[in-house]
């Protein structure tokens, strides 16, 4: 038996939105299947677009899938952050197809993934970063990358947010095979958008949530409008924009 070894890795962390909800109304099969689905065919992807045969390790837990690869050389990085924004990219148009959202982060550092182990403090970052910073349906861009992004900022798949991280920018055109499934996409994210809004939109009770988790809920929501609604914007399909008013009315009444 050898020792197992730790290296610096670039980490994409993915938290896939609503598990235990799902798994309270079912037994989870379908939910299962889905994750399946998306983790096979992104790994199917990454061997298409990786040119230059850098290792990608995969790994799915739970509700969480981990993307990572050991940086060996200082060239590499170009390809990798490049790469690993259009797999956020991906796994998250992928996952919107079946109507779950997702959050998570990309960082960098001391990592250990083989066919059991995931180890390392690189992963504690990515939880804590997906986990406490991200919260709304985002994948974030940590800022120790912001060095090597200056390197390769033009190609990246990424936009900056009000509080200044980065995020993948997963209704972005480019990730989509054509315009049709594109505008598919972005009608799946209006359902999603205005299905939660009359879910919490603060008339409602609050049943398995409280009040403050139910607020929490409406928060990332309203975020995911506003960026729903910049990309309709950009992409002049205002016609598919979401109201911005705020449909609550009266939220401090709750």
């Amino acid at each position: 038996m050898s020792d197992l070894q730790l290296a610096e890795h670039y980490i994409l962390y993915i938290d896939i939105l609503g598990y235990k909800d799902i798994l309270a109304k079912s037994d989870g099969q379908d939910f299962l299947n889905t994750i399946n689905l998306v983790f096979f065919r992104t790994k199917n992807y990454v061997e298409n677009i990786n040119l230059v045969h850098i290792e990608y390790k995969f790994k799915a837990f739970s509700d969480n899938i981990v993307v990572a690869t050991e940086i060996k050389h200082i060239y590499d990085r170009i390809a990798v952050l490049s790469n690993i924004s259009f797999i956020a990219g991906g796994i998250q148009s992928l996952f919107l197809a079946k109507n779950i959202m997702c959050k998570g982060a990309i960082t960098r550092g001391s990592l250990c993934m083989d066919e059991v182990f995931v180890f390392g403090s690189g992963l504690i970052r990515a939880h804590m970063l997906g986990e406490c910073v991200a919260f709304y349906p985002r994948i974030i861009v940590d800022r120790l990358l912001e060095k090597d992004l200056l390197i390769y900022e033009p190609n990246l798949l990424q936009r900056i947010d009000s509080d200044g991280y980065r995020y993948i920018d997963y209704l972005n055109p480019k990730l989509y095979e054509s315009n049709d499934m594109f505008l598919k996409a972005l009608a799946t994210h209006t359902m999603l958008i205005s299905d939660a809004f009359a879910k919490y939109n603060g008339n409602s009770p609050f049943g398995f949530f409280g009040k403050d988790e139910h607020e929490r809920i409406f928060q990332k929501y309203a975020w995911c409008r506003e960026y729903h609604n910049r990309i309709c914007d950009m992409t002049e399909n205002h016609g598919m924009k979401i109201d911005t008013r705020d449909i609550r009315k009266s939220s401090d009444a709750v």
